[in-house]
């Protein structure tokens, strides 16, 4: 399985660390800089000192820390860090895997040419991208699992958020609508995009840049459901 080299190494880096909680940042070229935790509870709280502040969170594209043993849900303190610091962040929770990311890194991103980080820039926060920057429309934010939770079609967390959102199903597809798809032999919903004028695709597929397609027979075979806003 080709694997997200961002994620890979913010797993190696939350694994090394555990059971203490960890902290780093990525760069806008998804490159992970490991940080010293600085908390006096480092088995349940994290803090970056100002002086790795101030040399590398200015360009950061986003800061991660590790949930040791509990889920990828967002704390008081992660909510208030994020509020002070304006900066997105991610949380891992480990052993298990599982990332949430609070705040958007993908603001002001262009939506096609996207580097593929998993959690960041993938499909679903295409998506999400698109909705809130087309129509001000606010898509569910969706945990991740481990990567590579599709392999065995014991999860749908993509499917649970849409569940959610307020799409309706439709059966023809129409510029603006959101499409969901099951690939490379999967057999749960593991990829989606938005379906545009000229029977064009605009997704993310896995560690590729983001982009338009043609929504060929390939993809027609592939779509699993066709979603629209209710409105």
């Amino acid at each position: 399985m080709r694997e997200d080299n961002t994620i890979r190494a913010i797993y190696a880096h939350v694994e090394s660390e555990y059971p203490k909680e960890c902290c780093g940042v990525v760069t806008a070229a998804g490159f992970v800089v490991p940080l010293e935790n600085t908390s006096d509870t480092p088995y349940t709280s994290f803090r970056i000192s100002q002086r790795d502040y101030l040399k590398y969170c200015g360009g950061a594209l986003f800061v991660y820390h590790s949930h040791p043993d509990r889920p990828a849900v967002a704390s008081e303190a992660d909510l208030k860090w994020v509020d002070r610091y304006r900066l997105p962040l991610m949380i891992v929770s480990w052993p298990y895997g599982d990332i949430r990311m609070i705040g958007d890194p993908c603001k002001d991103k262009a939506l096609e040419g996207r580097s593929f980080i998993y959690g960041v820039y993938d499909c679903y926060s295409l998506v999400e991208d698109y909705y809130r920057k087309e129509f001000e429309y606010e898509m569910p934010t969706v945990t991740r699992p481990r990567f590579g939770w599709w392999e065995s079609g014991l999860l749908d967390p993509f499917t649970e958020g849409l569940n959610r959102s307020g799409l309706v199903d439709a059966n023809t597809p129409e510029p603006g609508d959101m499409l969901v798809f099951t690939v490379n032999g999967s057999k749960v919903c593991n990829h989606t995009g938005i379906y545009l004028d000229g029977n064009m695709l605009l997704h993310h597929r896995l560690c590729s840049l983001s982009t338009l397609s043609n929504y060929d027979e390939t993809y027609r075979n592939a779509t699993t459901r066709i979603l629209r806003r209710a409105d």
